[in-house]
C-alpha cells in the first residue's frame, strides 16, 4: 500500500468510527487497527487525533463541494445551475452517507482547526459569489447570503436524511424536493 493509500484508508476508517462512536470514544489505536496500518504510520500522517479529524473533515467537505459544482455550465441560467447543485449534493449524500453524517456531526466541532475552517471558507467562496450574483440578477431572494447558504445546506442535508430514513430513491420525489428548494431561494 502506498503512503497516499494508507493515508486515505486511515481517513476512511476514522470517519466511519467517528460517526459510529464519536470523537472522544474513538482511540487512535482502534483507527490504526481497523485501517490495517501501524500506529506509527497513523502518527506519521497525522501528528494528533485533532489533526486527523481536521484533515478528514476538510477532505469530506472539499469532496462535497467538488461534487456540487460538477457539470455546471456558466451559460446555464442561475435556476438550472441551482437545480444541478442541489441534485448533485443530494446524490453525493446518498452515495456517501458516512461522510455526510460526519460533516453534520462535526460542522461545529471544536476539534476542527482554525486552519481547516479557513480552507473550507476559501472553498465556500464559489457558493457565496454564486448567491451574490443570483441576488444581483434578481433570481435569488435578496436576503443575507450566509442565511441563504445555511438554509440551502440545511435543506439539502434534510432531504438526504429523509431519503436515507425512508430508503427512497424515487427520482420524481427528488426532483420535487429540488424544485421546492429552488422555490425557497427564488
Amino acid at each position: 500500500m502506498s503512503k497516499m493509500n494508507k493515508k486515505d484508508q486511515i481517513i476512511k476508517t476514522a470517519i466511519k468510527l467517528f460517526v459510529k462512536q464519536g470523537f472522544e470514544n474513538t482511540p487512535t489505536s482502534q483507527i490504526s487497527k481497523e485501517s490495517k496500518v501501524a500506529t506509527g504510520t497513523l502518527f506519521h500522517h497525522f501528528k494528533t487525533k485533532n489533526e486527523l479529524i481536521s484533515e478528514a473533515y476538510l477532505e469530506a467537505k472539499i469532496e462535497l463541494f467538488e461534487e456540487i459544482k460538477k457539470n455546471l455550465d456558466e451559460k446555464d441560467s442561475t435556476k438550472i445551475q441551482m437545480k444541478k447543485m442541489f441534485t448533485n449534493c443530494i446524490l453525493w449524500g446518498l452515495k456517501n452517507p458516512e461522510k455526510m453524517k460526519f460533516i453534520l456531526q462535526f460542522i461545529s466541532s471544536p476539534h476542527i482547526s482554525s486552519i481547516t475552517r479557513k480552507k473550507i471558507e476559501d472553498n465556500e467562496a464559489y457558493f457565496y459569489n454564486f448567491v451574490k450574483k443570483g441576488i444581483q440578477e434578481k433570481t435569488i431572494k435578496n436576503l443575507p447570503i450566509e442565511y441563504i447558504l445555511d438554509n440551502a445546506f440545511n435543506q439539502m442535508t434534510s432531504t438526504v436524511n429523509y431519503l436515507h430514513l425512508t430508503k427512497s430513491k424515487d427520482k420524481k420525489l427528488i426532483e420535487k424536493m429540488v424544485s421546492s428548494m429552488i422555490d425557497f431561494m427564488s
